[in-house]
């Protein structure tokens, strides 16, 4: 499952995340699965910029970090084919 965590899809709309993410995160699918099976990791700008177990922690600190860049995590999986889910977003 890939969750887009965006804190402010009005001004950057939720397609341009995959776009610019979800191939990375395909391409390196091994590798990091290799390094974060199991946890979720936070990718901006192509590279992997936090990851935790815990999504709501993980998620708060990213909030804190990043404050309103739009920011991809996702759950490290077996497969790299993932299905989308979109949650809630909120400024």
């Amino acid at each position: 499952m890939i969750t887009i965590y965006h804190l402010l899809l009005d001004h950057y709309p939720i397609y341009h995340l995959l776009l610019d993410h979800y191939p990375i995160y395909h391409q390196r699918h091994a590798e990091l699965k290799a390094q974060y099976l199991g946890q979720y990791i936070a990718m901006h700008e192509g590279q992997v910029v936090d990851h935790d177990a815990d999504f709501p922690t993980l998620r708060q600190r990213i909030r804190q970090q990043f404050e309103n860049t739009p920011v991809m995590i996702t759950l490290v999986e077996e497969d790299a084919e993932q299905t989308l889910v979109r949650h809630g977003f909120r400024n």
